[in-house]
């Protein structure tokens, strides 16, 4: 029986971009900006606290990708990562684990810092100023 050629996969697989990062290209980073999209839906829907397990585990495999991103898609990859890293920032605080929510919204100001993406620069550090743990740490 063979596969009906709109069910197959045209690109690789996310775990398989996720077990051999150096195989990233616009099409794994692309998928990773569905799937966050779809989490933030998921998220408005079942409440912070549902979604986090899902987005720390996509996080591990994109930490991998960033690290071994090399050459053109590494801007675009950083893009989305960042991205992913706010969203889990935010939902950690969400949920009252701000020491967690801090380490992600450091994470996406590191990213967006490497790409040049100034407001997303300063939306990370508004949200780690905000943070009931980061007005602990800055002194106030």
């Amino acid at each position: 029986m063979s596969i009906p050629s709109c069910f197959r996969r045209r690109s690789p697989p996310l775990g398989d971009t996720a077990a051999r990062p150096s195989r990233v290209d616009l099409a794994t980073v692309e998928s990773l900006a569905r799937v966050l999209a779809g989490q933030r839906r998921l998220e408005d829907s079942i409440g912070s606290a549902a979604v986090v397990p899902a987005v720390r585990a996509q996080l591990r495999a994109i930490e991998g990708m960033v690290a071994d991103a090399r050459g053109a898609v590494r801007r675009d990859l950083l893009d989305v990562a960042a991205q992913w890293a706010q969203f889990a920032g935010w939902l950690h605080t969400n949920v009252g684990r701000y020491a967690d929510g801090l380490k992600w919204l450091g994470r996406t100001l590191e990213w967006a810092t490497e790409i040049d993406d100034r407001q997303l620069v300063g939306r990370s550090c508004h949200g780690r100023g905000t943070s009931p743990s980061g007005a602990a740490t800055s002194g106030r």
